[in-house]
């Protein structure tokens, strides 16, 4: 028995888990574990729409590194994702039904393999994805009470203002008047020079009074 899977990268997670749980379950069982396989064809997101567009293109006009899964969609008619293929029917298309897509798979196994006739057709429980454990973080501590009011300050006191210390009275010397001198004496006059009147006498009657000592109306 061969299962194909065609799913979108990173979606799907469920019904992948799920057929690879029933696909290990039936190998379990069976004789030939090696003739029971799962195949998983994963589809970039981002070239999804290419594929599906170029499913109805000819084969000429499909790129050479798309050519084999365009032609896996286009042999067992898939036009959407995800798509469930057992030994090459198709049995789940787009929004499938996990329950009838395993169902499906494990009715295919019973036919396949005899000693599978007792087998309930019960879908298996995907195995739960692991659990993180969850770090709770304690609870912050309280806040610390505030703290008592400051006791109320004492009444200022008086203040009152510094005396200057007495300054020490020095006695004042005042300089005393020195006696007066008297002014030196004034410096001897000169004796007395005795000038000597030259008088010219003339006789008689001169022709002008020029050289007189004296002269006037009597002259």
């Amino acid at each position: 028995m061969y299962v194909e899977l065609f799913v979108v990268a990173g979606q799907s997670v469920e019904l992948e888990n799920s057929l690879k749980k029933v696909v290990e379950d039936l190998r379990g069982q069976v004789q030939r574990p090696d003739k029971v396989r799962l195949a998983t064809v994963k589809i970039r997101p981002d070239a999804v729409d290419q594929v599906l567009r170029l499913v109805g293109e000819p084969p000429e006009k499909v790129p050479p590194h798309y050519r084999s899964l365009v032609n896996m969609l286009k042999k067992y008619g898939i036009s959407k994702f995800p798509a469930v293929v057992v030994d090459g029917v198709k049995v789940g298309e787009g929004d499938v039904n996990l329950e009838d897509v395993l169902r499906a798979v494990q009715t295919r196994a019973k036919a396949e393999f005899p000693e599978l006739a007792a087998l309930e057709l019960v879908p298996p429980k995907p195995t739960p994805a692991p659990i993180q454990p969850v770090i709770s973080q304690p609870p912050p501590p309280p806040p610390p009470p505030p703290p008592p009011p400051p006791p109320p300050l004492p009444p200022p006191s008086e203040v009152r203002p510094l005396e200057p210390p007495p300054v020490e009275q020095k006695p004042v010397f005042e300089p005393r008047p020195s006696a007066e001198t008297p002014p030196p004496p004034p410096p001897p006059l000169p004796p007395p020079r005795q000038i000597t009147a030259v008088v010219k006498l003339v006789l008689g009657r001169p022709d002008n009074c020029g050289e007189c000592a004296y002269y006037g109306s009597m002259t």
